[in-house]
């Protein structure tokens, strides 16, 4: 194991002797009684796509766990999940178990479920150890009563390690490769949607951006709102497409029809309450002043159309 590489970086050159005082530090009882052989599920994916996963899901680890449960005659005290990465035990709910329990098992899938630190895992597991409760990984019928499958929790920890550095390396370099040839990287701003075309000398699929018509039509309403319009029939021919509502006319507060809108008329939150109330939304979410604002500051030459203009023209 001491000479296993990342990328050309040993992992740990003192990994086997970090092991070995591990396990002789480790005090193991296999004698131990435990309370009616109660048991705690734990279940962790690292992202809600996972989820969807039907090898990775929490529904399926739980599911799996159950059915180890029901086989080894362990009753179910709780089931715990999470949707977080797992380099810091700390920050998932199962840490919180050690402090409200003792005496029982804890059942998970795999040992990569519980951590991808291995420091994390041995710490862990002595914390355990300390207060009498065992892990238990279904996938690869392991327990944490044995320095021999101890060995192999902690292998397989490092293992899940590996193949998390390896996929990191792989998805940067295939970042790399695809901004290269001008592929659009991350969260599509509004006002585009993407579709991918293969580049024709290496087949590489490149995502690109076009304009969405719905949403650019939300951004020049919102302009106008904002930086003002002399021009009241493109403002309701947008309004109408977007709400289909033929017969909404803008007024002010005295109910007086605007012929013109000015710069301020609007504030940010009127405009933002505005959309919301006419259910004009940003991408099926409630338009917020921050979100507003940041269609604002992305908005170039848009003519703000001053109040003072007026009465410059009837001068």
């Amino acid at each position: 194991m001491a000479n296993k590489y990342i990328f050309n970086k040993k992992i740990n050159t003192n990994f086997d002797n970090d092991l070995l005082n591990f396990m002789n530090n480790l005090e193991i009882n296999k004698k131990r009684k435990l309370n009616d052989l109660q048991a705690i599920i734990y279940a962790r994916c690292s992202t809600p796509s996972q989820n969807t996963d039907s090898n990775q899901s929490l529904q399926t680890q739980i599911c799996m766990c159950i059915d180890y449960c029901n086989q080894n005659n362990l009753s179910i005290l709780n089931i715990y999940k999470d949707i977080h990465h797992g380099h810091d035990i700390s920050k998932l709910k199962i840490y919180s178990i050690l402090d409200e329990n003792s005496d029982c098992n804890i059942i998970i899938t795999d040992p990569s479920r519980l951590s991808r630190n291995i420091s994390n895992t041995m710490d862990f597991i002595t914390k355990c150890n300390k207060k009498n409760i065992r892990l238990h990984f279904v996938r690869d019928d392991l327990i944490s009563d044995s320095n021999q499958d101890i060995k192999k929790i902690i292998n397989l920890t490092c293992d899940a390690y590996i193949e998390t550095q390896t996929l990191s390396k792989r998805l940067r370099t295939t970042f790399q490769t695809k901004k290269k040839y001008g592929s659009f990287l991350g969260r599509v701003p509004f006002g585009s949607k993407s579709y991918f075309e293969t580049n024709q000398n290496n087949m590489v699929k490149i995502r690109k951006l076009t304009p969405d018509i719905l949403e650019q039509d939300i951004i020049k309403l919102i302009n106008m709102m904002y930086f003002g319009s002399n021009d009241m029939t493109e403002f309701y021919k947008i309004y109408n497409q977007l709400t289909n509502n033929l017969n909404y006319k803008l007024t002010d507060q005295s109910d007086k029809q605007f012929e013109q809108i000015y710069y301020r008329n609007f504030t940010m939150k009127t405009i933002v309450d505005f959309l919301n109330e006419n259910n004009i939304l940003s991408r099926n979410k409630k338009w917020t002043v921050n979100m507003l604002n940041s269609i604002l500051n992305k908005t170039e030459d848009f003519a703000v159309n001053h109040y003072q203009n007026r009465i410059l023209m009837q001068i």
